[in-house]
């Protein structure tokens, strides 16, 4: 007979059960979990929601139609069945909820009505959380039984989808990679070669070679020995005048000169899309590297080590995700004092209408800095944040407060800048083989000149851009671009 395990009482007081009680729940829940499909088509979901059927619905979405005059509350739904699972607890005047896929833990008051939920501290409205807490309020002295058997089969939530142009998309990607070489190899051409000392040996390569070996180094991908190949074939078609050596690249990225060139380039590459763009996001994400940094843990007894990384902070275009401006400093950077160079650097050859950016931007310095540009600022307001601070900010907070669907359209558009961080990092990696500091910094600039390059290729196709671009060579009409020189 196995022996009976001791019921020992969990430390946490909020919660009314026990250890082996978890264990049972937790058991119960995975046997029960292929079982459960639970959508009601009669009504605003009167019984529990499979949490499966709610994958591809975004928690601020609107309510989503069904047909026949019913609709269904997607928060509604996570909130009935966040009470049938018995994920809310009671404390008082305060309830704990506890999150179907996290160990996260929300705490919230009904009077007044208050949750520390990201949607309620955005919306400032009644979250899925605050919900639950009514649910299970309301069932309190009644007879309720939880993880009901649907009478009807799970509603299939439509998928939210955006329109492609697929034949501008599948002609921009077959040609991608000759067009490319070619806009490189003609802004390289652009570059201006310093003044050499006469002496004797044999003379360097020139800067736009090496520019733009290492731009095509990043594009492809691969290791500067595994490269050479590409890089004579591109030799052979006329796009470069010599084929340096891989180590010639790597000291090209080491020297302290190549980046004011690359930062020069990510700007002219977006210059041909500024007819396209007016509205623009910011945002800030890492590129890991091969190194680590390791300290020794005085407390604990212990040595740690982490990947080292390079902070990159960058302005996007909300249409074509060309990147406008960027800022690269260390990984302890924070994100609100980068955003007036972003905006000064974008305003230099784009019309700036409105900037979008997430709760790390919302200060009044950032306010006044979009505002002198002649943008207006969609920055997310804090949770602590008031109009006392007057002028712009005031206005932008009252319209944030009374028009909150108005100004969260516009500022969702910031979601923008997180799909271009998502191409970069698909498509030129989301590391950097480089190891010093300054190689590390101008191979992450080379990888968003590459990115501008490709968006260019890709909206000339979508788009038509017709602009003439200053070579004798063949060309279909909607791949004229002209970088400025």
């Amino acid at each position: 007979m196995p022996k009976k395990l001791k019921r020992k009482i969990d430390t946490n007081p909020l919660l009314p059960f026990t250890c082996v009680d978890v264990l049972y729940i937790i058991t119960e829940e995975k046997n029960k979990a292929s079982g459960v499909a639970s959508n009601n088509t009669g009504g605003r979901c009167d019984r529990r929601v499979d949490a499966r059927s709610t994958l591809n619905r975004h928690s601020s979405d609107p309510a989503g139609f069904l047909g026949r005059g019913r609709y269904v509350d997607i928060r509604e739904a996570k909130a009935i069945e966040l009470a049938d699972r018995g994920r809310v607890v009671r404390n008082g005047d305060k309830w704990f909820v506890f999150s179907l896929n996290s160990a996260d833990r929300y705490e919230i008051t009904l009077e007044p009505l208050s949750c520390t939920c990201p949607d309620f501290e955005l919306r400032q409205e009644t979250c899925k959380h605050t919900l639950a807490a009514r649910i299970v309020l309301s069932r309190e002295g009644c007879d309720f039984r939880t993880e009901r058997q649907p009478e009807e089969p799970p509603v299939k939530w439509p998928r939210k989808s955006y329109p492609q142009n697929w034949p501008a998309y599948d002609a921009a990607q077959k040609h991608e990679k000759e067009e490319f070489l070619q806009l490189l190899s003609d802004l390289c051409a652009g570059i201006k070669e310093p003044e050499r000392k006469p002496g004797r040996g044999r003379p360097p390569a020139s800067l736009a070679d090496q520019t733009f070996a290492a731009c095509f180094k990043v594009f492809s991908t691969l290791s500067g020995r595994r490269f050479s190949s590409d890089l004579r074939d591109a030799e052979s078609k006329g796009f470069v005048s010599q084929a340096i050596a891989h180590n010639s690249i790597a000291r090209f990225l080491e020297s302290e000169e190549a980046m004011p060139i690359l930062r020069w380039m990510v700007a002219q590459t977006a210059l041909p899309l500024k007819a396209l763009e007016t509205k623009f996001a910011a945002d800030s994400s890492g590129f890991s590297a091969c190194k680590f940094d390791r300290w020794y843990d005085a407390k604990y007894g212990r040595m740690h080590a982490e990947h080292t990384w390079n902070k990159v902070h960058i302005m996007t275009g909300v249409l074509t995700n060309c990147v406008t401006a960027i800022e690269i400093h260390d990984k302890w950077t924070a994100d609100g004092t980068q955003l007036p160079p972003l905006v000064k650097a974008t305003a230099v050859g784009f019309k700036i209408k409105e900037v979008s950016g997430d709760k790390a931007y919302g200060t009044v310095e950032n306010f006044e800095a979009i505002d002198a540009c002649g943008g207006v600022p969609y920055i997310a307001f804090k949770r602590t944040a008031s109009g006392k601070s007057g002028g712009l900010w005031e206005k932008m907070f009252h319209m944030f407060s009374l028009r909150k669907e108005e100004y969260l359209r516009h500022y969702h558009l910031r979601s923008n800048v997180e799909s271009t961080f998502s191409m970069v990092k698909r498509k030129f990696g989301d590391s950097v083989r480089s190891k010093t500091d300054v190689a590390m910094k101008n191979e992450v600039l080379a990888k968003f000149v590459c990115h501008n390059i490709v968006c260019c290729i890709q909206s000339a196709y979508e788009f038509g851009v017709e602009v003439i671009f200053g070579t004798e060579r063949e060309i279909d009409p909607k791949m004229i671009l002209k970088f400025p020189i």
